[in-house]
């Protein structure tokens, strides 16, 4: 959720429960009638769905304000209309949209997700929680539910609890995405680096995460002062994202070239040290760090 990893909205329309109930009593073929009676026309779901899909989410909600004309209470509909405010970030309107659904009497996984997801922005976290807990009972092995109540405890600052629901999500999908980037980020804020590393690894495996778990891999490895492992990921990150690898590629150097003068610092290696300062000088001209090196050597290398 909100700083960490997001799980996004699934939009697995195909699976939501908008169809009649089924009967459990055959049904006699019906008698002809003399005038046939005119029905109307089922609404055109796939071309709003292909709206959707292609990110076009103003567009898509014109097409459903001129289904729901005919179809006003269509769960499909409504909850077409809910992902669409909800990715334009009108989350006031996407919870109007997804509680008209409930109303129609679906239960879905995906209702829920989007439910939370929507309550979680606006920041109403009681009502998130509880939504989350009530499909926990419904879904019970359903691993975003725990990762969302887990972004919550995040959100308020608890940790050890946010922890716990991450680690419970990735009991019922060891797999999940969004779980393992932010366990491994919780556990890099807490300079536990071996977990961080392990979460991290494993996510770096998933095709649609690599980008973003080797940038975190090169920040968790210069951390700890790995510097060729970081920027191992770096050059691996440039495959898929060239100008997010040179930004970071420059942090981690300013990084490892700070690092190593305060260490010369450290140990009152002056020399070496002043002649690191002058190269950072020259390789980092507008760097922010350097009057503090300049303070740091004053004071412990004053000759």
């Amino acid at each position: 959720m909100r700083g960490k990893l997001i799980l996004s909205i699934v939009l697995c329309l195909g699976t939501l429960s908008c169809q009649e109930p089924k009967k459990t009593t055959p049904q006699k073929d019906p008698e002809a009638e003399p005038i046939a009676k005119l029905t109307l026309a089922a609404p055109n779901l796939e071309a709003v769905q292909k709206l959707l899909g292609e990110g076009k989410y103003d567009d898509a909600l014109a097409a459903v304000e001129r289904e729901l004309a005919t179809h006003p209470d269509h769960p499909k509909l409504l909850f077409f209309q809910g992902f669409a405010h909800f990715n334009l970030k009108k989350y006031e309107a996407a919870l109007v949209s997804f509680e008209k659904v409930r109303k129609t009497g679906v239960v879905s996984l995906e209702l829920t997700i989007s439910l939370s997801e929507t309550l979680f922005y606006l920041q109403k976290f009681e009502e998130c929680e509880k939504v989350l807990r009530e499909g926990m009972l419904k879904f019970p092995k359903a691993a975003a539910l725990w990762y969302n109540l887990g972004g919550i405890y995040a959100e308020k600052k608890d940790l050890e609890n946010a922890k716990k629901n991450y680690a419970e999500a990735l009991l019922r999908e060891p797999d999940f995405g969004p779980a393992l980037y932010s366990l491994g980020d919780l556990y890099a804020s807490e300079k536990v680096y071996d977990r961080a590393t392990e979460m991290l690894n494993k996510l770096v495996q998933q095709e649609k995460y690599k980008e973003i778990a080797h940038a975190k891999l090169a920040i968790v490895l210069s951390y700890q002062k790995k510097w060729d492992e970081a920027l191992a990921h770096v050059g691996e990150l440039e495959k898929v994202n060239a100008a997010s690898a040179k930004l970071l590629r420059d942090k981690i150097r300013v990084s490892q070239a700070f690092g190593e003068l305060g260490e010369l610092i450290r140990t009152k290696k002056c020399k070496e040290a002043k002649a690191r300062l002058e190269t950072i000088r020259k390789d980092f001209p507008g760097s922010p760090a350097l009057p503090r090196a300049q303070e740091l050597i004053t004071r412990d290398c004053p000759r």
